[in-house]
């Protein structure tokens, strides 16, 4: 069992000091989903064209690896968080692994279609689309990856709070992973409506299935904002307890008894 660590009220305690073998094998299945990114689309350039044309898969490549980077970290610094490697561990991080195996060809598509309209035709295009339905039905593939990803990180977090870990969860770290599922939730919602916009929508409105993600510039700093507020008035009430308890009791006043009274005047004489 991984030694837990020590930390601060206003720190998560890490349980998952050593790395597990569910952790190793999901470190390496997001490692050969960057290789599938590579910009030389797995070949070393012949000639200079070629290097400039694989150089101008960059902005994709980039914005693809960070995307898929982001999904690594959360899963990582919840194996840390919690420790965990039982069977419901593995299944979930096992879905997460083979989500991702498949999300990455979409993943590449969809952003280098959309550099490739952002920059007038002048980036490559990862796919050739024939029609608006195959446009909706890549950006129903890449939210469906998307949103099984996310679902995976936030089923990750809703089974630590019920599982039994090394160190039992005290209300501070369950705030926390409360507040990683109800970001998880945010993303996935907006995924799932970009797949609605995808099956259902015509026309120009197909559009909508990919600039609905432009909403998470304000969906997340918000949801992080709330987040934030919510554990500071907890740190808050707590601080609060503990003064309560560490305060001295006050002195009763000096209340001198008759006898003493009435030695009081002898002691002047």
């Amino acid at each position: 069992m991984n030694a837990p660590q020590k930390a601060g009220p206003a720190e998560f305690r890490l349980r998952g000091l050593q790395t597990t073998r569910i952790e190793t094998l999901t470190d390496a299945a997001f490692a050969f989903a960057f290789t599938l990114l590579v910009i030389g689309q797995g070949k070393i350039p012949a000639s200079y064209a070629e290097l400039q044309q694989a150089l101008l898969h960059i902005p994709a490549f980039a914005v693809s690896v960070a995307l898929l980077g982001t999904f690594w970290f959360r899963h990582h610094i919840w194996s840390r968080r919690t420790g965990l490697d039982d069977s419901v561990s593995v299944a979930l991080s096992f879905s997460l692994v083979l989500l991702v195996l498949i999300y990455v060809y979409p993943l590449k598509a969809v952003f280098s279609s959309m550099f490739h309209w952002l920059s007038g035709n002048w980036l490559p295009s990862g796919i050739s689309l024939a029609s608006e339905r195959e446009l909706a039905g890549l950006f129903v593939v890449y939210s469906l990856g998307y949103l099984g990803m996310m679902l995976c990180i936030v089923l990750l977090n809703r089974h630590a709070l019920k599982a039994r870990l090394p160190l039992p969860l005290n209300p501070y770290e369950r705030t926390v992973l409360g507040n990683e599922i109800r970001l998880g939730l945010v993303l996935s919602v907006v995924a799932l409506i970009s797949v609605l916009i995808g099956l259902f929508a015509e026309g120009a409105w197909i559009l909508l299935g990919g600039f609905i993600y432009a909403v998470l510039g304000i969906l997340v700093p918000l949801t992080v904002r709330l987040n934030n507020r919510g554990l500071k008035l907890l740190l808050a009430a707590q601080q609060a307890d503990t003064d309560a308890l560490t305060e001295p009791d006050p002195q009763p006043e000096f209340s001198p008894t008759a006898a003493e009274a009435e030695l009081a005047p002898a002691k002047s004489l």
